[in-house]
């Protein structure tokens, strides 16, 4: 029986996106979405998928290396560039379940995305839309409420998610207690 496509992502998460091929053997350039490389594991089978192409594949990392903020991987099968190009722009999906569990403070980003952010009086500040690796902590990057992000750039809040100004992460209820920097406080940006 064939999966319906609308339900062929529902158990999983996505882990990267195919940017690109790389080099003549079949190697693709992967822009990974996830703080935990160890879920590019060589044993786990990897869904491709491309919503707008409707198209799918099952297959699996035959050799992975890092490449500055990308990775190079090799999946199985593929031997050609035309081969890597053919995938360009699938996105690498994940069964949940085979995620590695982390601790209760611990998180990957896209439990974080779309939280809702309240400050330590309850209000709504806004949404995560995004959370960016700094090397020293994650920050997350926040679109106020009722503001357009694309249409007000400037409005953007970043928080560090460090203990002096994320007070508590929620992830099962999808919601952040945060603190904000003086800066936000001064500005009435709330």
């Amino acid at each position: 029986m064939i999966q319906d496509l609308r339900n062929i992502t529902a158990d999983k998460i996505p882990i990267g996106i195919v940017k690109s091929s790389h080099g003549l053997m079949g190697e693709v350039k992967v822009k990974e979405y996830t703080n935990y490389l160890s879920v590019f594991d060589k044993e786990t089978d990897f869904l491709l998928y491309n919503r707008d192409k409707k198209r799918h594949l099952i297959v699996q990392i035959e050799q992975i290396k890092p490449a500055g903020h990308n990775l190079i991987i090799h999946f199985k099968g593929f031997k050609s560039i035309e081969d890597a190009e053919k995938i360009a722009g699938f996105e690498i999906y994940l069964p949940l379940d085979r995620l590695p569990e982390i601790g209760e403070d611990g998180y990957y980003f896209y439990q974080l995305l779309d939280c809702e952010v309240v400050d330590e009086q309850n209000l709504l500040i806004g949404r995560v839309i995004d959370v960016i690796e700094t090397g020293s902590a994650d920050v997350l990057s926040i679109a106020p409420n009722g503001v357009d992000i694309e249409d007000e750039p400037e409005k953007e809040i970043m928080i560090p998610v460090v203990q002096d100004f994320v007070i508590h992460i929620d992830k099962q209820k999808k919601r952040i207690t945060v603190r904000l920097p003086v800066y936000h406080q001064r500005n009435g940006q709330t």
